[in-house]
């Protein structure tokens, strides 16, 4: 009888450890740290060799739903630790908290999905304390895939040609110096309180960094520099909180480096435009005296920038199609209207006030339209339209609003 007792208790207890063992696992088959089958991942499609796995196996690993910001074409996934992974198109490097990783090969659109490389997200997920079974994507073979992808670069003329950034505190100012190894097309404007210097054709090499604190000097007149990179331009902002006299930015051939210089404001030229401005006085003519003036109508983006994206629809054609309307009933009213493009091409910031002030423009008005995410029923309440004025913020909501949007 006492055998039988022991023989009972026996097979409770193998039953129980048996559920124990189906329930207390991770559902996606891993856990940071403890994972007693290291993950399997499985190419869902190949880039140009490269294998890549669907957006949906990080959902699954890390048991969160992503969302995909049109507005920004950025698709933002919270991990297992509650750590949020930012993943642009096109674009080979990721954004994981505050660190920011190289993928090494850029991150593509499926139907329903992205697609992510499968050797350097092995990588990531393995530094992130994810057990990963590689065997098949090893850090010999993705080091052998580098290689190859960099004699590919060599071969085609699209090695990495950004390569070193410099910042220097000086007597009258702040030096950005951006090595290269030779010149590219660009353009560098200021948009208040930053300057931004965007790089056609730049890639940048892997140790460029991509955000550089100032150097915290009582006279340095940058607080920091980010640098995007996105499909084949490089944009590089320098934030300048400070009150300067002017920035500019040069290449130099002999050191094939391009030059951002920030001249402070000197207290005494402060005094002189303070007591300047005092002393001005507007006078406006009588009303009815002015004319109709000449508008100048700037539809927003076009050709290789269409702008947001929703359902199909580019952000360039609905502004140029509301701009051709706009065209027509400021003409009828007996204003002359001018639009910056007549068709879907492509005009670069710079380009659109030059085009303004060349035609005599009297007023300048940007279309752009609006992209928000979330559920049906926040777009069906959001409706109306926003107005920005270039002027300078009335109330601290404008100025940080101002701010965000000149990111």
């Amino acid at each position: 009888m006492r055998i039988v007792e022991d023989k009972i208790l026996t097979r409770l207890f193998l039953f129980f450890f048996f559920l124990s063992t189906c329930f207390c696992g991770n559902p996606h088959g891993a856990t940071k740290g403890n994972t007693p089958n290291p993950l399997i991942l499985k190419a869902d499609t190949t880039f140009e060799n490269v294998p890549y796995i669907s957006s949906d196996y990080l959902e699954k690993l890390f048991g969160h739903e992503g969302s995909w910001v049109p507005d920004r074409q950025k698709f933002v996934l919270a991990d297992s630790a509650g750590k949020k992974w930012y993943f642009s198109l096109d674009n080979p490097y990721i954004n994981i908290g505050e660190a920011v990783y190289n993928l090494s090969f850029p991150v593509r659109r499926g139907a329903q999905c992205l697609y992510l490389p499968i050797p350097s997200l092995s990588r990531i997920l393995k530094l992130r304390g994810y057990l990963i079974n590689d065997k098949n994507y090893n850090e010999n073979i993705l080091e052998k895939e580098k290689e190859n992808e960099t004699e590919k670069e060599i071969e085609s003329g699209n090695a990495p040609n950004i390569t070193k950034l410099e910042m220097e505190d000086r007597e009258n100012g702040t030096l950005i110096t951006v090595h290269t190894k030779g010149k590219l097309e660009w353009e560098g404007f200021w948009a208040d309180p930053h300057y931004l210097l965007k790089l056609q054709g730049g890639k940048l090499a892997d140790n460029f960094p991509l955000k550089m604190a100032g150097l915290g000097n009582a006279g340095s007149q940058v607080k920091n520099i980010v640098t995007v990179p996105e499909n084949d331009v490089v944009q590089i902002t320098a934030f300048i909180p400070k009150a300067i006299d002017t920035v500019e930015c040069s290449y130099d051939e002999e050191s094939s480096t391009y030059q951002i210089l920030v001249r402070q404001k000197s207290i005494r030229k402060t005094k002189a435009l303070a007591q300047e401005k005092a002393e001005e006085k507007f006078e406006l003519a009588p009303a009815g005296a002015r004319g109709p003036g000449t508008i100048i109508i700037d539809p927003g983006h076009g050709g290789k920038d269409q702008g947001a994206q929703v359902s199909g629809v580019n952000e360039a054609q609905i502004t140029l199609a509301v701009a051709k309307e706009l065209k027509v009933a400021l003409n009828k009213m007996g204003y002359k209207a001018l639009m910056t493009r007549e068709t879907d091409t492509f005009i670069s910031l710079p380009d659109r006030p030059k085009f303004a002030s060349s035609a005599g423009g009297d007023l300048f008005l940007s279309l752009h339209c609006n992209s928000i995410g979330g559920s049906n029923q926040r777009k069906k309440n959001v409706t109306g339209f926003t107005a920005y004025i270039l002027r300078e913020g009335e109330s601290e909501e404008d100025k940080t609003l101002a701010r965000r949007e000149n990111e």
